[in-house]
Order: C-alpha cells, then sequence, then structure tokens
C-alpha cells in the first residue's frame, strides 16, 4: 500500500517518490493520511505543491486535519533562492512545535 511505503521511508530516513495519476486521491486521501500519521512533535510534515492547486490543498488538509485534530495547516511561501529569515525559521518552528501540517 502506498501509505505504508511512504511511512516506512519517513521512519526509515529514506527518500520516496511516488507518480499517482490525477484522480487517485493524492491531496484528498494519501496527503492528509501521510501528514496525520508522520508528523511528531520533533517531526514536521511539509507538503510541497503546485501553486495552481495550493488553496485546494490546504483547505482539504484544513478539513481533514484542523476541524478533528485541531492540528494547524500553515502556509510557508518561498523560493530556493531566498534567505531563511530568522522570522521565517521561527514560523517553521512554532508549525512544528503546534504539529502543524
Amino acid at each position: 500500500n502506498i501509505i505504508h511505503q511512504m511511512l516506512s521511508a519517513v521512519r526509515g530516513r529514506q527518500p520516496l517518490v511516488r507518480q499517482m495519476l490525477m484522480g487517485e486521491g493524492k491531496t484528498t486521501v494519501v496527503t492528509p493520511l501521510v501528514v496525520l500519521l508522520a508528523a511528531t512533535a520533533s517531526r514536521a510534515c511539509v507538503v510541497c505543491c503546485p501553486a495552481a492547486i495550493l488553496e485546494f490543498t490546504c483547505q482539504v488538509l484544513r478539513q481533514r486535519l484542523h476541524s478533528v485534530l485541531a492540528r494547524p495547516v500553515t502556509i510557508f511561501s518561498f523560493t530556493r533562492s531566498d534567505e531563511v529569515s530568522d522570522d521565517l525559521y521561527l514560523r517553521l518552528l512554532f508549525a512544528q512545535d503546534a504539529r502543524a501540517a
């Protein structure tokens, strides 16, 4: 099962890339489950997605995680060329402490 493979990779600190076709539940099923099961008090779970589906992805994560488990969904907007500011770093630490998605 794809979710077990992803969680195993997370726990083993191994990279894993999976390609899924449109309509197979990447945003609505797989991502919320992996975030729910992989995020811990010491490990943040970061979801990267294309700008075109950012709003939808956040909406799904908020519905699945925040309303039921009171886990916040935080958006960090930056590029590879951006320097990590103190503010961004502190926001990341806060998100990790809150077990945010």
